[in-house]
């Protein structure tokens, strides 16, 4: 389990850009029967971590009184500069199951994409699992190299989840396909014929509506 090291702050509001100034993150961390607490982190511990655990895998927090085991929750990002603005930590019961969204990661070629062209769609790129903390998977991998013919797909059923590990989808969700490729109809240009056989008829069309005119007889005056 990685460590990351936490300190306990007691401002808040807007005061906390004085921390994000010193390169340091505003955090919480809650739980099930637990005191939700304050802390701080420093950002570069935190951005190294978080790389190696993602949001599925366990994180103990060391506040140098309390230790925590938790799950990274949430992240708040700066709009602009795309750096972490605030963690939620979620502590968790290494005796209770929980819920968390594992990514999904393809390994292998598909025959059918690599010889014939096809297209690999991938459907989910991440799922839910139920587990124990200390039995969630970082990543869900697949196998594609069994998709040989146009339209072979892999379902939630046809994932084998380790032991204690239950995938909380539809069995019958597509997680990814092979489609045939697409092939663009491109329309025959018209032969030169073709067009002046249509203008002549048009031309044939206005002299017919101009005689039409011409027969027509005056009105007869009372």
């Amino acid at each position: 389990m990685l460590t990351l090291k936490a300190e306990n702050r007691t401002i808040a509001g807007k005061k906390v850009k004085t921390l994000r100034d010193q390169g340091k993150i505003p955090a919480v961390v809650y739980g099930k029967g637990i005191d939700t607490e304050m802390l701080f982190v420093a950002q570069l511990d935190f951005v190294r971590v978080w790389r190696k655990a993602g949001e599925s895998s366990l994180v103990q927090i060391d506040t140098g009184v309390k230790k925590h085991a938790v799950l990274i929750s949430d992240v708040q990002f700066d709009p602009i500069k795309n750096t972490p603005l605030h963690v939620d930590f979620h502590a968790v019961r290494m005796d209770e199951k929980i819920v968390a969204t594992v990514p999904v990661e393809f390994e292998g070629e598909s025959p059918a994409v690599k010889h014939d062209g096809g297209v690999l769609v991938k459907v989910i790129h991440e799922l839910d699992v139920e587990a124990l903390p200390a039995d969630l998977p970082a990543e869900i991998i697949i196998n594609i190299s069994g998709l040989v013919q146009f339209e072979d797909r892999i379902t939630v059923r046809d994932i084998t989840a380790k032991e204690g590990v239950t995938i909380k989808a539809d069995p019958g969700e597509v997680v990814v396909l092979v489609s045939a490729p697409r092939q663009e109809v491109e329309e025959e240009p018209k032969s030169i014929e073709d067009i002046e056989v249509t203008t002549e008829k048009k031309d044939e069309e206005a002299e017919e509506e101009g005689d039409g005119e011409d027969k027509k007889e005056p009105k007869k005056e009372e």
